[in-house]
């Protein structure tokens, strides 16, 4: 796989393009003005975007166009999971979690037993999935969605995002949205328990990826949108180091697309690469727009999006 383009979209349906590994971006139309919070791609072609009010929007041609999906939702849907071509996952406000098993043309209402906001869901399996949001929400499905049962974060804080390393060894990030503080929780146990590994008051962590089984970088900041914080594993998350960069930018998103290469985006319409696996990190100039950007994801080292 290769390429150099890339598309960013975000706060008020924000979408800017590059086609140069971000040196320089262009301002395109996603067709909404509704706020954009998660993109999700199958393959290079096909990817998803899920939003306020119920938005969801497709491309089948990397993102050139964008079609609207029809939802039957007014929800803020938090986050999508493409567990294949055909099934898809989003959540959101409410304990709604919706799922396609169509690519999209189709969506039902899963019955979750829970009303906290959902900010984020992951599958690990064709049947086994988690969900989490406000309050410490946690939740999980083995059997594709029909049932979800209530797991015990230990925590009564935002769980803001979700990442599974495999089918017993998984993580939980988030914290205070009001004050700030920030965890970070693992389980070894498929979601059975969960144990703090990071803890501090101030910055709180709202993304978290790891490049393999042993190195993750974790982003986040202030909620006030301002006070950047980066933070990296090297022992599968038992300890975490933070990594200094030139933002004072709250981060919203990170996501690698190879070993060496990724990327994080955040407040008033921040992008920063890293080209050594998170140690040192740069910021890309976006002169298009000062919008958030919530959610990144690359196909390639050099091509990918953002909302």
């Amino acid at each position: 796989k290769s390429g150099t383009a890339a598309i960013a979209d975000g706060e008020y349906g924000t979408t800017i393009t590059t086609t140069n590994s971000g040196s320089n971006w262009n301002v395109i139309s996603a067709g909404t003005t509704n706020p954009l919070y998660s993109i999700k791609f199958f393959d290079l072609n096909t990817g998803f975007i899920s939003g306020d009010f119920g938005t969801i929007l497709k491309t089948t041609n990397a993102g050139a166009n964008w079609i609207e999906q029809s939802t039957n939702s007014f929800s803020v849907l938090q986050d999508i999971e493409i567990v294949s071509e055909n099934i898809l996952y989003v959540a959101g406000d409410g304990g709604t979690i919706l799922k396609t098993t169509d690519g999209g043309t189709n969506w039902i209402t899963l019955n979750t037993n829970i009303f906290d906001w959902l900010h984020a869901i992951e599958f690990i399996s064709t049947d086994v999935g988690y969900a989490s949001g406000y309050y410490g929400a946690l939740i999980k499905t083995t059997d594709g969605g029909t049932t979800w049962e209530t797991l015990n974060s230990g925590t009564n804080t935002i769980l803001q995002d979700l990442f599974f390393l495999d089918a017993n060894i998984g993580f939980a990030v988030g914290g205070d949205d009001y004050g700030g503080a920030g965890t970070i929780l693992k389980t070894t146990d498929a979601g059975t328990t969960w144990v703090l590994k990071y803890s501090e008051a101030e910055q709180m962590i709202r993304s978290i990826f790891f490049i393999d089984s042993n190195v993750g970088i974790a982003v986040g900041g202030l909620n006030t949108g301002t006070g950047s914080k980066i933070l990296r594993t090297i022992d599968a998350g038992e300890t975490w180091i933070e990594i200094s960069n030139d933002t004072d930018n709250n981060l919203y998103s990170v996501h690698f697309p190879s070993s060496t290469v990724g990327y994080a985006v955040g407040f008033n319409g921040t992008i920063l690469r890293t080209t050594d696996a998170g140690l040192t990190w740069v910021i890309l100039i976006s002169s298009c727009t000062n919008n958030n950007l919530y959610s990144t994801y690359f196909t390639t080292d050099y091509y990918g999006y953002v909302v």
